[in-house]
């Protein structure tokens, strides 16, 4: 935090920054929690939150303005959110009360505890869910005529992030966000404050409650059973079993809000859902610095979201599934490169992560160093065999053998931005055989990559 934004702080608390620490929490902001002690001996706890300039939504209408918008529209509705203090005159930080809790919900260790945190999170994504979204202040938040605009609308904007936020040829993306244009429910009943970010990880837990919902940056009106598709997605693929059964958790939110769940519409949002997701990380990763997520945790995402938002697609458009096997190593790998990976691995496995294990940053970024070198490995050994694999599958649907996968990815996009749904089920296919090829290169995800989803809200 540089002095600048100590000197607004103190003007905007009325206090003297007493100290403050760095966190890892938000990925898309750089984050500070602050104590500021105030004339009389009165101590505020607060966090700031600021643009660090090269985050994921940087640059786009995914603004810190844009999310403090929503803490003041919440304010006095019930919802448990912290209260904004200010929002920094250049829009690029914003400052909130801290609320005592913990984020960390895979740390409650007694079940019972844990389920009564599970069942409290339902009940306050209900209470946000009853509020009328026309008596909200949301300036800068289209109102949509009709639920249906409302839904275009959000897809709009992320592809205008995904234009303007990711560098790398993605054309699964294109594919996702024209399947969900042609495939937009008609039956969508009402409109809700979606919070966007919904699940665990993105609240904080106090002696068996929910305390606080944070992170409402990716917050839109639109329909409830797009929150309910993200959060069964995050509870059943990130947390599996830890967060209870899933379906007995929706059932429970449709009898707190007094409306029936849409199992249809809740997998309709499961591939939108997973699309903002991996743009999301995809953006992380084009616009990554030291201010942000460790990198690491992007390439993870991008590798397992892309898979599952595949198999989904694949699914809805009726496309046959087809399971990828392993390409043949190479015959005559690199000796020295391999005996370098295998030294490094060696190093960072009996001696370094060992000496920071009193250091969680440390330990974390140690443990994505050897997520990295695991991926170098398993490169070594079927990179090449991976590359021709799927040069040879490209040019099934793109007519010719392309010079790169990489390439070829870039003359897909084009392909996909002009073809219409005739074409569905084969580019749906390809996707599923490029994504189960470039998990191949990343063992330390697989278990994720095992992973379905599986329709849910029955």
């Amino acid at each position: 935090m540089d002095q600048a934004d100590r000197d607004w702080v103190e003007e905007v608390s009325g206090g003297t920054v007493a100290g403050l620490q760095r966190t890892a929490q938000g990925g898309s902001r750089a984050t500070w929690l602050l104590d500021v002690e105030r004339p009389g001996g009165e101590r505020l706890g607060l966090v700031l939150r600021r643009d660090s300039g090269d985050g994921p939504f940087t640059g786009t209408e995914l603004t810190l303005e844009r999310e403090a918008t929503v803490y003041r529209a919440l304010a006095g509705t019930g919802v448990a959110v912290p209260r904004l203090v200010a929002l920094s005159p250049d829009g690029q930080a914003m400052l909130t009360e801290r609320v005592e809790g913990s984020d960390d919900f895979d740390a409650i260790a007694d079940v019972d505890e844990r389920d009564r945190v599970a069942a409290s999170f339902v009940e306050e994504l209900a209470v946000l869910h009853r509020v009328d979204p026309a008596a909200l202040d949301l300036p800068g938040f289209p109102r949509s005529p009709t639920p249906r605009d409302a839904v275009l609308g959000d897809l709009d904007l992320w592809e205008r992030v995904f234009e303007q936020r990711v560098r790398r040829p993605a054309p699964i993306v294109r594919f996702a966000l024209g399947w969900a244009r042609r495939n937009v429910p008609l039956s969508i009943d009402r409109t809700v404050l979606c919070w966007g970010d919904v699940g665990p990880g993105n609240f904080l837990h106090r002696d068996g409650r929910v305390s606080a919902l944070l992170d409402w940056e990716l917050a839109h009106l639109g329909d409830p059973m797009d929150d309910l598709a993200f959060f069964a997605l995050r509870a059943n693929l990130l947390f599996e079993g830890r967060f209870g059964d899933v379906d007995a958790r929706l059932r429970r939110y449709a009898e707190l809000v007094g409306a029936p769940l849409d199992p249809g519409r809740i997998r309709y949002y499961q591939p939108v859902v997973l699309t903002r997701w991996l743009v999301a990380s995809l953006a992380g990763l084009d616009g990554r610095t030291e201010h942000t997520m460790p990198g690491i945790t992007y390439l993870f995402l991008v590798v397992a979201v892309q898979k599952w938002l595949a198999e989904v697609l694949a699914d809805l458009v009726g496309a046959p599934r087809q399971d990828v096997t392993d390409p043949d190593p190479t015959p005559t790998p690199d000796r020295d490169r391999s005996e370098v990976l295998e030294l490094l691995m060696g190093d960072l496995t009996t001696a370094i992560l060992p000496a920071v294990a009193g250091d969680p940053a440390a330990a974390r970024r140690a443990m994505g160093m050897a997520v990295m070198l695991n991926h170098l490995q398993a490169d070594d050994v079927l990179g090449p065999a991976v590359e021709e694999a799927g040069r040879d599958d490209l040019a099934t649907v793109l007519g010719h053998r392309p010079d790169s996968v990489t390439a070829g990815l870039a003359q897909l996009d084009a392909v996909v931005a002009e073809a219409g749904p005739e074409r569905d089920a084969e580019l749906a296919a390809f996707f599923v055989r490029h994504a189960g090829r470039t998990g191949a290169l990343w063992p330390a995800v697989a278990p994720y990559l095992a992973k379905r989803v599986d329709p849910v809200g029955t």
